[in-house]
């Protein structure tokens, strides 16, 4: 018998796959926080933002595919290639998620543990910088060569070019 982590997982990761945000988001803790090798993203809503900019950016493209899932009462792991295609250009990145789990079974902390440059490349996108201060969220882009310093403001998942 499964454990229930995998279950949650498995129905998040279905979810989005469906274009379900709702029921993607719901595996995760309202002050859920996810960590990357760039920096961190705080609270549902931004991550749910983040994941909405991604399937945009993707064309709605963007899907997961789960190679194994490893879970205890407190850490979820995910073996996962995460796919996108954009005209020419196809994403194939195989990371590993580390999930550390709250007291009600939900997602309090996401890892990931891939190298950026891989879906940096694929988007066309170099991300220099990431601060999240409150309710905005800067980043510093480049786009062929372009720098431009952009704010997102309450998770809107609207980019505002400063």
């Amino acid at each position: 018998m499964a454990h229930p982590n995998v279950a949650l997982v498995v129905k998040s990761y279905d979810a989005l796959n469906r274009r379900d945000l709702d029921g993607f988001i719901s595996a995760f803790a309202d002050d859920a926080v996810l960590h990357g090798a760039d920096g961190q993203i705080e609270r549902k809503d931004a991550i749910l933002s983040v994941i909405r900019q991604l399937i945009g950016l993707s064309e709605n493209s963007l899907e997961i595919d789960v190679h194994d899932i490893l879970a205890n009462d407190t850490h979820t792991v995910v073996l996962q290639t995460t796919k996108a295609q954009l005209g020419e250009r196809q994403l194939e990145d195989r990371v590993v998620y580390v999930f550390h789990m709250n007291d009600d079974g939900l997602i309090r902390d996401a890892y990931f543990t891939g190298d950026p440059r891989v879906q940096e490349e694929f988007y066309g996108l170099t991300w220099t910088a990431t601060v999240l201060s409150g309710q905005r969220t800067f980043q510093e882009a480049s786009d062929n060569g372009t720098y431009e310093r952009r704010f997102q403001v309450d998770g809107s998942g609207e980019w505002l070019s400063l």
